[in-house]
Parts: C-alpha cells; structure tokens; sequence
C-alpha cells in the first residue's frame, strides 16, 4: 500500500508522526530554502550599478562632493537608516568602489571614481569613462567578460552563465551574474543595437559617441527591467524596421 505524502514528509524529518505539523514542515522547508539562498557567494556585487550610482549621486549634491554623516543624509532622503534596503544600498555602492565606509559607519564618503561619475561639470567622456571603470572594469568577472565578446554580438543567456563559471562565479549565482551584466552593459553604453542586433562594444567606441563637453545623458533603465534583457535567441527581428535600399544608388 503506498504511503501518504504527509507520512513521506514525517518519516523524513524524523518526528513522530503523531507530532508531525503540516504548517511547520512547510515553514521549514520555506527557511531552508532561504538559508540556502544566504549561502550564495557572489563575486560583483548584489545589484546592478544604477541603483548605487544613483545614491552616490545623492551624497554628492547633498554634501557638495565631500563626507557627509549617515543618520543625517539618510533623514534627508526619508529613509530609515538602519532596514535592510538601506544596508544593502550602502553594501552595493561599496562593492562597486562609489563610497568609504559601510552601513556602521558614522561617515560616508565619495570615493574619486564616484565623485567622475555623477559631478555634472564632470566631461561627459570623463564622466563614461569612470562609469564603464566601477560598472564594468573594476568588477573583475565583468571585466574578463566584456574582454571575451567585446566586438561581437550578444551571446546567447546560456553561453554567458556558462563563461561566467568558467571565470570563477559559483553556479547557483552565474544567472544573476549575467543578468547583472548585461544591464550594466547597457547603462554605461557597452551595449548597443548595430544592424538590427545588440552588440557588444568597446569603451573606445563608446566614448567616441559622447560629446566632448556638456552633460551626460543615459536613459534611466529601471531596475525591474533586470528579468527583461533580450539575447540573440530571444530577438524579435520582426518587430525591427530595417532602410533598404538598392546596390549602387
């Protein structure tokens, strides 16, 4: 006679069946599977780099370029210092190298590449090129690579999470890796549609397209648009108007 899945899960947790709580082997199976997810050990950091570049940005206009003191800023952008979305924010622009100091500290403050990145009297070249050094250069998986396909079209997702274990990035964190990726690719300007396809491109050529003076202008990319990156597989080349034109006129 086969047995009852209740009775499966009892004998697997090892508590009498009688003591056995439907309510409590979900809530466990519910926190191991976020403990595992803690576990996750990533090697670029947990968010795409807008984000963070956007809060250096505050920092910067709040305290005119130099350090400025947490509980007072974070008042000053009405929020609570000490939630996890705070830290968190605080740990992302450090890891990409925009900010001294963490989540502990009583002073934040801007570091040099920061301080290109978002100063508006900065060139905008000056200004892309210190953004594509913490978004892409200085993350040393994203650096190796943008290397590896600069010139080329973009990979499909597969074959990027595969180079990505192969650079050293853990397994269960190669998605989210190149996830991260490609959106910070697109931010800084290393991504772009050529043809009728996005292709990867070099800080060179990027820079080449950007105005020696003025301000720079990026489209702001929402952060939720991080499930929505389109590969070479997923193209929609229907849906692209392409010029044609004669040979020889």
């Amino acid at each position: 006679m086969a047995k009852r899945p209740e009775t499966k899960a009892r004998e697997k947790t090892g508590i009498p069946q009688e003591k056995v709580d439907p309510v409590e082997a979900a809530n466990q199976k519910v926190a191991n599977e976020v403990a595992r997810r803690k576990r996750i050990v990533r090697n670029f950091p947990a968010a795409p780099v807008e984000e963070p570049l956007e809060f250096a940005k505050q920092i910067f206009e709040f305290g005119s370029g130099e350090p400025v003191r947490r509980l007072t800023f974070f008042d000053h952008i009405d929020r609570a210092p000490e939630s996890g979305g705070s830290r968190q924010l605080i740990t992302n622009a450090n890891k990409y190298g925009l900010i001294k100091g963490n989540y502990q500290s009583d002073l934040i403050e801007l570091a040099p590449d920061a301080i290109r990145a978002v100063d508006p009297q900065i060139a905008p070249r000056d200004q892309a090129r210190a953004r594509i050094k913490v978004a892409i250069e200085d993350i040393e998986v994203f650096s190796k690579l943008h290397e590896r396909f600069v010139g080329k079209t973009l990979p499909a997702r597969a074959a990027l999470i595969d180079a990505v274990v192969e650079l050293g990035s853990a397994r269960d964190a190669a998605e989210e890796a190149v996830d991260t990726f490609i959106v910070n690719l697109r931010f800084v300007g290393l991504l772009v549609t050529l043809s009728g396809a996005e292709r990867i491109v070099s800080k060179d050529h990027a820079l080449d397209q950007l105005p020696s003076s003025g301000n720079l202008s990026r489209p702001v990319i929402s952060l939720e648009s991080k499930g929505a990156i389109v590969t070479v597989e997923h193209a929609h080349y229907e849906t692209t108007c392409f010029y044609i034109t004669k040979l020889g006129l």
